[in-house]
């Protein structure tokens, strides 16, 4: 690999040393342990460091820049989940010390996948790099990056993607696993090696790149995780990568084994209320349902605005702002009436981007047929079901009457 070159290095006196890091700022390296070990970093400065070296003979200085942009996007945005969950009655320190792991973890599991000694590895390490780009860009942008294409994978790409606000440690694990061994191991021990025909990629996510998203395909990204987390949402017998719909309970079951974590859902009229304050502050979001469909709704500060947002997921036309607002704590929230959502994406430097093309065996009987003949149809029930299903005072998911129905697309 890369020879690293370490400058002012200063041997301290429990024999750990001091350097100064590619920006000028001082690192500690723990002794005993490489950067190629695979160790967790001990901070956040020194995972993005070793992000951005690992990062390096990948990107052409355009996409350099790009990905600066983006990391620093991700960065902010895990302080914005700090003040939202401080507001919903966390402690500023618990809150900050978690997102500082979460973050330096996420970093450490994206340079994984860029290690060159992989025998296993599901894919090539070009196609890794721009796997790396695509998730750092989803967790900067989630709203603007969850679209499901023309599958009917709502159900599970609305938990995947409740995931990477939430828990991108988690969801940065399970693709760095799955790229680099073509397995995953759960948060109860149990590892999983899904068929490899869940791993390859579709037309849709074959063409997809950061410049062109939002046009409605579902990423190369996306389609991994939603694959897998619909495979493991039946313990592995499902392979259908969440194309004939599914449930809330299916799509819970399997976000519980990837994060641990697991949330709760309501209608895009009811989530500015009260009712889900807790939900959007201390958990990042919900999962929205109308007729026939499941579909993100979460809170996040853009444009210096605390937004309570929704994305449709079937392209920029159905990304709505639902409300501002303007105080936390108390819950004012103000406006609504859908507006158009509009992420704060700063200007990118010029880049010609490449997407990772097709991989691995034909999709086959998976690949809808006529991308303009499926649609959803995922229907929980009426709105009026939802609001008297949830318990409101329980932040998990449990289970009402609405949310065991079997949900498919035609």
């Amino acid at each position: 690999g890369k020879e690293k070159v370490r400058t002012g290095v200063e041997v301290l006196q429990d024999g750990d040393y001091k350097y100064k890091g590619s920006d000028g700022k001082d690192r500690i390296a723990k002794v005993g342990k490489s950067d190629d070990q695979g160790g967790f970093s001990d901070n956040v400065d020194e995972a993005r460091e070793r992000l951005m070296e690992a990062m390096e003979g990948h990107l052409d200085e355009g996409r350099r820049a790009r990905f600066q942009q983006m990391v620093a996007r991700f960065e902010q945005r895990s302080k914005e989940r700090v003040e939202a969950q401080t507001a919903g009655g966390m402690s500023s320190e618990q809150a900050q010390q978690e997102w500082d792991q979460k973050v330096a973890k996420t970093f450490d599991h994206l340079t994984n996948m860029l290690k060159s000694d992989a025998p296993n590895a599901t894919y090539d390490l070009a196609t890794r790099s721009k796997l790396v780009e695509n998730m750092v860009y989803a967790m900067a942008w989630p709203v603007k990056a969850n679209d499901q294409g023309n599958w009917g994978c709502c159900w599970m790409i609305s938990g995947v993607y409740l995931g990477m606000i939430q828990h991108p440690d988690k969801m940065s694990k399970m693709l760095s696993e799955l790229s680099t061994s073509g397995t995953f191991t759960d948060t109860n021990g149990k590892t999983w090696t899904p068929d490899k025909r869940l791993l390859s990629f579709t037309d849709q996510g074959g063409n997809w790149t950061i410049g062109n998203c939002g046009n409605g395909r579902r990423s190369p990204v996306s389609e991994i995780l939603t694959s897998v987390a619909a495979n493991l949402s039946q313990d592995g017998r499902r392979m259908d990568r969440g194309a004939s719909g599914g449930t809330m309970e299916g799509c819970m079951h399997a976000m519980k084994l990837i994060t641990g974590d697991t949330w709760r859902g309501t209608n895009q009229q009811q989530m500015t209320s009260a009712q889900y304050k807790q939900d959007l502050l201390l958990k990042g979001g919900v999962i929205l349902f109308s007729p026939g469909h499941m579909y993100l709704g979460t809170l996040e500060k853009n444009n210096g605005q605390w937004q309570v947002t929704s994305s449709l997921q079937h392209g920029d036309q159905g990304r709505h702002v639902n409300g501002v607002v303007s105080d936390l704590k108390a819950w004012n929230v103000t406006g609504g009436g859908r507006k158009q959502y509009k992420p704060d994406i700063p200007n990118f430097p010029s880049v010609t981007d490449k997407p990772v093309g097709p991989n691995g065996p034909s999709p086959g009987p998976n690949r809808p047929r006529n991308r303009n003949r499926f649609r959803d149809d995922d229907d929980p029930g009426s709105p009026g079901d939802i609001g008297s299903a949830v318990n409101s005072n329980q932040p998990n998911w449990s289970p009402g009457r609405w949310q065991t129905r079997r949900f498919r697309y035609r």
